[in-house]
């Protein structure tokens, strides 16, 4: 239980939070420094993050863990954190970001080369592009393969064209 900390990122003050854990439960909350106050009396440390008072040389991937983000904010805490952490399909905070915040990701994607190059490289070196690739590829060609069916064309030959086995061909009926 030592090693777990919840923390609680908003863009605002949470008042009434405050005052529920300060008179219901009998916790203190500390003002700890700009936007991080610290919440004593719990089983676990909780820490409440007021993001817009967080500074941003000090806490730019914690301030920025809001659904509200400009492009610049956007292109930003993509290219600082690409600095501290390669990215990767696993990593939880990015995918957050991104997803809340997706279509200034977008519009980030089309204001930066850098931004680009940095997930296309990204994307080569875990596969991402091949596998939507080769999945796209597949539809393609079932899809021709069932049009060809529609015209009459003998399974075999549709096999031979599309590259698509001959049972794969015929469950498509």
């Amino acid at each position: 239980m030592s090693e777990i900390t919840i923390s609680i990122a908003l863009t605002m003050f949470p008042r009434e939070l405050v005052k529920l854990l300060e008179n219901e439960y009998g916790f203190t909350v500390r003002d700890l420094s700009e936007g991080i106050y610290y919440v004593d009396g719990g089983l676990v440390p909780i820490q409440i993050l007021e993001s817009k008072r967080l500074s941003k040389s000090d806490n730019l991937f914690i301030r920025n863990v809001r659904s509200n983000l400009t492009a610049d904010d956007m292109l930003s805490t993509l290219e600082s954190y690409h600095e501290f952490r390669p990215l990767d399909d696993k990593n939880v905070y990015l995918d957050r970001l991104i997803r809340a915040n997706l279509a200034v990701f977008k519009e980030a994607m089309k204001m930066s080369e850098a931004v680009k190059e940095i997930f296309l490289e990204t994307a080569e070196e875990n596969g991402w592009l091949e596998n939507k690739f080769v999945d796209r590829l597949e539809l393609d060609r079932k899809n021709t393969a069932r049009k060809l069916i529609s015209f009459g064309v003998s399974f075999e030959k549709i096999a031979e064209a599309t590259g698509l086995t001959i049972e794969t061909v015929e469950g498509l009926r």
